[in-house]
């Protein structure tokens, strides 16, 4: 089987360093996305721990509702 050679030009080489630049650019434009998407995850994180667990959360929310339920009901001075 014979393999064909691709014959390198200073064209083509200049070409193909133009071509890593920019696939290196873009290759620290995802890293950064990854790393300010690591941030976001870890604040987020960081909320759910300060909310406690969810069945506390939902102790909380009934007692509000049930707080707003009666100063609903109580009459108007």
């Amino acid at each position: 089987m014979p393999v064909f050679r691709r014959r390198v030009r200073p064209s083509n080489a200049a070409q193909t360093g133009v071509d890593i630049d920019v696939l290196s650019g873009k290759l620290q434009h995802v890293a950064q996305q990854s790393e300010d998407q690591c941030s976001g995850v870890g604040a987020l994180r960081e909320i759910l721990d300060a909310l406690g667990p969810s069945s506390a959360t939902e102790g909380t929310a009934q007692r509000t509702n049930t707080i707003a339920d009666t100063v609903t009901g109580l009459p108007q001075a």
